[in-house]
């Protein structure tokens, strides 16, 4: 029979297992209450970041809303204004041999010819017209800017005052060398000398709008007729050889309309026009 010493080992013992498995019964539950605890963290924030976001593209579409009623307030505001450029160039073109003096300008022969490099820097001109028509019931000024038709120098900021209902056309030269004409056949990208006009108007209101509209001649006057003749340019008005085609009579196009629209104009804050709102 045991004596009291092996007893009380034994009971000892016992005890220190049952301390030893409470500890690790206790330190799993404290790990897994951590490790719920830190699930519970992760999935809060994520729900956190994703309100934050909605919050985000709410305001955004708010803003992005107001922003749009302001430009609709500008634009019931602004005059109807209509910029018409005359499609078809005056022909035939010009040359001139001193293209920044005024009354250099002569009508090209229709069958003049012009060879590269020989002729690469001779200036050849192409005059057009546009027309304005104030379709609104108010008086409107608007600013242009162009190269008369005669050539000389630009004439900036000239204002044009039309009464409800009434029109005004203003005629141009545009220009640049030849060895221009022929290198650079997009008419987005082209640059001439002498550009084609630019009309602009402003309602001069703290916030307000303007409109501007810019041109640009779609092709060059002179092609290359033959292709056994490289580097010989001819008028479109040319014949071409078996085979080609002309590329037809060059036409004024509105290059771009562009509408600004201001929340301050003396602060100098400008509303995100709708192109690049989108």
């Amino acid at each position: 029979m045991p004596d009291g010493a092996e007893v009380v080992a034994a009971t000892a013992a016992c005890v220190a297992a049952a301390i030893v498995a409470w500890q690790s019964w206790e330190t799993r539950k404290s790990a897994n209450a951590s490790r719920e605890a830190a699930q519970a963290a992760a999935a809060g924030l994520e729900t956190a970041n994703d309100a934050l976001e909605i919050a985000r593209q709410e305001e955004g579409h708010s803003r992005a809303l107001v922003v749009e009623a302001h430009r609709a307030r500008i634009d019931a505001t602004l005059p109807a204004i209509s910029v018409i450029p005359q499609q078809t160039i005056f022909w035939p073109p010009t040359l001139s041999p001193n293209p920044y003096q005024a009354n250099s300008w002569e009508r090209c022969p229709l069958d003049a010819s012009f060879t590269l490099p020989a002729d690469a820097r001779k200036a050849l001109g192409v005059q057009g017209r546009i027309g304005i028509y104030n379709g609104s019931q108010r008086v409107v000024q608007l600013r242009v800017d162009y190269l008369p038709m005669d050539g000389g120098e630009r004439v900036y900021d000239r204002v044009v005052t039309l009464a409800p209902g009434a029109d005004h056309s203003i005629e141009f030269l545009a220009w640049t060398w030849i060895e221009h004409w022929v290198t650079q056949e997009d008419a987005a990208t082209r640059s001439l000398e002498g550009q084609p006009p630019g009309v602009s108007y402003s309602d001069q209101l703290d916030s307000g709008g303007s409109i501007s509209w810019s041109f640009a001649i779609s092709h060059a006057p002179i092609y290359q007729t033959h292709d056994s003749e490289p580097g010989r340019y001819r008028l479109i008005s040319a014949e071409p050889s078996p085979g080609r085609s002309s590329p037809g009579s060059p036409s004024l196009i509105v290059q771009r309309e562009y509408r600004t629209y201001w929340l301050s104009r003396p602060d100098g804050i400008e509303l995100p026009s709708p192109e690049v709102a989108e």
